[in-house]
């Protein structure tokens, strides 16, 4: 439900107003007939979108859009029989989101109206969704103890912890925008680059090791994917393994922050060892396999229910493991059937350790092999 909040100095139109929008069964409207008490109202909260007039006494509709701005982005829609070209260049530079005029048939203009409402709600929250991103994504940079990015697929830097600044011998400003292969230096961009352009390719997690400065840097690079599972951010975390002990504490610290990232993948993705033992998971497998990731980790893809469900892509974990080569299959769940990918993510002496399995609909898996 969307509560609007209607500012015109005409009772007439704020009443049908009301009554039009609240009709839809979307929409709840509060009304108040001047930008003074508009602003009193909005101080309570609880408001989605705003939707004035622009000629009303004592505080015209842009004059209440400059004062909302002031502390809110709330949606603002400036809804008036005024239609000159100064009125509306002005509402825009003033952050309007819609200018809409009054006029012609009711029923269709209160229609644009409510599809304005719904656009400029819909645009908001898509924004403070991207804004809560960029907070978590800032945390886990933040809490890890080595070098920690997060990049763009073609290398350009988002966001970096303090330890990469410090690295660079350089501060945010300076390095925001631009590639971190030439912030590296020409002795490690060259493999770096690989790794992330594998990562991106693949859609899976990659480790890459790296000597700087006479110093062995031991790098999980991890795709985050978007809607459509496209890699579109790419983040990187990388720790000073020359003290190997040091080096293997943090590493499990590596591998806890690239296990928070694989809620991160819109499709369930599991990492499992060839004999099947789940190692991770994200909440989307653990959904798909009916039960808590907690639960889950540590137990054999073989003994979960129904029995022999999961036969089949144990025996292809095997073959990878064998194999140590990718590979793909389908597998029914219920109706529905997946494309699941598997390809091996750790080696250890050239024996495969962990393998990623990544189970999307048919389509998905279809382009992707593309």
């Amino acid at each position: 439900m969307i509560h609007a909040l209607y500012v015109d100095d005409d009772p007439v139109l704020l009443d049908i107003c009301r009554r039009f929008l609240e009709r839809t069964g979307e929409f709840t409207v509060e009304t108040a007939g001047s930008g003074k008490e508009a602003l009193a109202r909005l101080e309570g909260g609880g408001v989605d979108v705003v939707v004035s007039d622009y000629q009303m006494p004592g505080m015209n509709g842009i004059e209440l859009l400059s004062a909302i701005r002031r502390n809110s982005a709330i949606p603002f829609i400036l809804f008036t029989g005024r239609g000159r070209e100064e009125v509306v260049i002005e509402a825009l530079n003033r952050g309007v989101d819609f200018y809409l005029q009054k006029g012609g048939d009711p029923r269709v203009q209160f229609a644009e109206l409510a599809s304005k409402c719904r656009q400029a709600v819909a645009h908001r929250s898509a924004e403070r969704a991207v804004r809560e991103h960029e907070v978590l994504m800032r945390s886990l940079l933040d809490a890890f103890p080595g070098v920690a990015l997060l990049i763009e697929p073609d290398g350009r830097l988002l966001a970096a912890n303090r330890a990469a600044f410090v690295a660079w011998d350089a501060v945010d400003e300076e390095c925001t925008g631009r590639s971190i292969f030439e912030l590296m230096g020409e002795a490690v961009e060259p493999g770096r680059r690989r790794a992330v352009a594998e990562t991106v390719r693949s859609g899976r997690p990659v480790r890459h090791r790296d000597l700087r400065n006479g110093r062995t840097q031991d790098a999980l690079i991890t795709p985050i994917a978007g809607p459509g599972g496209t890699v579109e951010r790419v983040a990187v975390f990388s720790l000073d393994i020359t003290g190997q002990e040091t080096g293997e504490r943090a590493l499990r610290a590596a591998e806890a922050r690239a296990s928070a990232l694989l809620g991160f993948v819109p499709h369930p993705m599991i990492l499992a060892d060839p004999d099947g033992t789940i190692l991770d998971l994200n909440g989307k497998a653990a959904s798909l396999l009916g039960g808590a990731p907690d639960d889950l980790r540590g137990r054999c893809l073989l003994g979960l229910e129904p029995p022999g469900l999961w036969a089949g892509l144990v025996e292809a974990l095997k073959r990878v493991g064998k194999s140590r080569m990718p590979t793909r299959l389908l597998q029914c769940i219920g109706p529905e059937t997946l494309n699941c990918t598997l390809e091996p993510v750790r080696m250890e002496d050239d024996v495969v350790q962990e393998v990623a399995l990544r189970l999307a609909p048919i389509d998905v898996g279809m382009e992707e092999s593309v």
